[in-house]
């Protein structure tokens, strides 16, 4: 076993990828092979948040602290346990409504604004094997905080043409982060995910492959409603989910390939789940 936290983060600039629903499900995934997870929502739009039963907290105006302040402020920032809440499967640090309003455009410019998702990792008060970002749909200094924090990405896209125009957006930043903070942001793989079968779909997947396969893993999501269904009806993952998902076996390859590239013990296998 490794004994220090497992960072990434899930980020694309468009919208409607399925990047919320592959962090919840490779999140479960790691939960199944008794990894203790914190779900961080990086997204102002908290669909994470509020997709798990937190919509109460995140409409909830009257709080001191919440993760707008955490970030910030550098004296509020020490108090960002309380965003964080207990789940039966994983942990979950919330989002807030009050992120919609102006956090990324208070943030830049401000010292060291690129770092405060590191700073607040550093001042949770419970150790995780993994920490996974679910990233804004937008490519602003909060995504720039995810990639530098975690230095480890992977990417959902969907197979068609403005997908793919995002990712040529995201390897540019990815490339200029490296280059200003002199560090590495590893491409841990790429999810083609929500797959319909037709034959444009296959023909992206087919350009994944030939464009990346040889460089990162390229998993493979077809659609499927009860994935998200899993989600909005605040249980969390497909794997604590009534209804059986044939797509669950991919993401516990991703969760496997993660033991693997951050050097965990091999799991377990999981216990039987009985509904």
């Amino acid at each position: 076993m490794v004994d220090k936290t497992a960072t990434l983060c899930l980020s694309n600039r468009k919208g409607g990828v399925g990047k919320t629903t592959c962090s919840i499900h490779i999140a479960g995934a790691l939960a199944q092979r008794d990894r203790d997870v914190l779900v961080f929502d990086l997204d102002p739009q908290g669909t994470i948040t509020r997709g798990l039963g937190y919509s109460e907290y995140y409409n909830d105006m009257d709080l001191d602290v919440t993760l707008h302040e955490a970030l910030l402020d550098r004296e509020s920032i020490s108090q960002v346990s309380e965003v964080v809440k207990e789940h039966p499967e994983f942990d979950v640090a919330r989002s807030h409504r009050r992120m919609t309003f102006d956090t990324a455009s208070k943030l830049s410019g401000e010292p060291r604004a690129e770092d405060r998702l590191e700073l607040a990792f550093g001042e949770l008060e419970t150790s995780y094997d993994y920490i996974v970002v679910d990233c804004p749909p937008s490519l602003d200094v909060l995504t720039d905080n995810a990639l530098l924090a975690t230095q480890n990405v992977i990417i959902p896209t969907y197979p068609e043409e403005l997908s793919v125009q995002g990712l040529d957006l995201l390897f540019d930043q990815v490339d200029e982060l490296e280059q200003w903070h002199e560090t590495e942001i590893r491409k841990l793989g790429l999810v083609a995910n929500r797959i319909e079968n037709n034959a444009d779909a296959d023909e992206y997947v087919e350009l994944f492959q030939e464009n990346f396969g040889s460089l990162w893993e390229i998993w493979q999501v077809r659609k499927r409603v009860v994935l998200q269904r899993a989600i909005t009806d605040g249980r969390g993952s497909i794997f604590t989910h009534d209804e059986e998902c044939d797509m669950a076996a991919e993401f516990e390859k991703i969760a496997t390939t993660l033991d693997d590239t951050f050097g965990f013990a091999e799991a377990e296998p999981p216990t039987e789940v009985t509904h």
